[in-house]
């Protein structure tokens, strides 16, 4: 990579700074999500519902950032290609080596050769390490919420089944008691009945014993004939009184005289 003006401008501080803000990704900022809410033409309106994150280009514009950017030849920051132009000139900086040191280049050479080539090892072995403590922090963490949520869970199913059985065992009572109310009760209804039908039994066999219930029998009077709907006598031997009635007519077997 070419070397562009500017790479004198950083400390070693700085550039570890500036290392530290390419590893975590870009810089964001938490703007106001509005949304469509309401009923009705006049009921909508746009309300705030929360807050949403975006990159945040001003950062990349001032301070430290912003001198990444003067050195990598950008006059304003506003797309995700110019930060990764700032972010690839931040990963590949190179101090440059001490003026007194520029003779001795053959001795470096040597040297360097004995080293490993890429400067960052340690950064990069640092970031492993800490990113591998975090996640076994992580896991026994996990741990220990699972199982505490384990046994909270165990809590809560006990109590529930004590609870049960408590409520089971109430209505068991209480029902039991109902129910051999209700047996006694049938119990006494059934033997009432039997002794009712005893008795009538015996007040039964007693009448027919005593003669208590004759038979009814009806004896139509032989002088009574049915005519109609009344009844009346028959007059045997009716015949009309001739003294009683002068000179008119005398009946005598059946023969009218006049």
């Amino acid at each position: 990579m070419a070397k562009v003006p500017g790479y004198k401008r950083f400390s070693r501080k700085e550039m570890e700074q500036l290392r530290t803000q390419m590893y975590s990704g870009f810089v964001t900022k938490s703007v106001p999500r509005y949304e469509w809410r309401g009923a009705g033409k006049d009921g909508r309106s746009r309300r705030q519902t929360g807050y949403s994150q975006v990159t945040n280009y001003d950062a990349y514009n001032s301070g430290l950032l912003g001198r990444a950017r003067d050195a990598v030849g950008i006059k304003n920051v506003n797309n995700a290609d110019e930060i990764r132009r700032i972010y690839d000139y931040i990963g590949g900086y190179q101090a440059p080596a001490p003026a007194t040191k520029a003779a001795a280049a053959p001795v470096q050479a040597t040297s360097a050769s004995s080293t490993p080539t890429n400067q960052y090892q340690s950064q990069i072995a640092s970031l492993t390490a800490s990113i591998k403590k975090q996640q076994e922090d992580n896991a026994r963490a996990q741990a220990v919420a699972s199982k505490a949520a384990q046994k909270d869970y165990q809590s809560q199913l006990s109590a529930m089944q004590n609870l049960y059985e408590s409520n089971l065992q109430s209505t068991k009572d209480q029902f039991g008691l109902q129910i051999s109310g209700l047996q006694k009760s049938m119990t006494d209804q059934a033997a009432d009945f039997k002794a009712q039908q005893q008795t009538m039994a015996t007040n039964q066999e007693r009448a027919r014993l005593a003669g208590a219930t004759p038979e009814l029998k009806l004896q139509q009077s032989a002088d009574q004939k049915i005519g109609g709907t009344a009844t009346f006598k028959k007059r045997v031997g009716t015949q009309f009184n001739a003294p009683s009635y002068g000179s008119l007519a005398t009946i005598k077997s059946g023969t009218l005289n006049i």
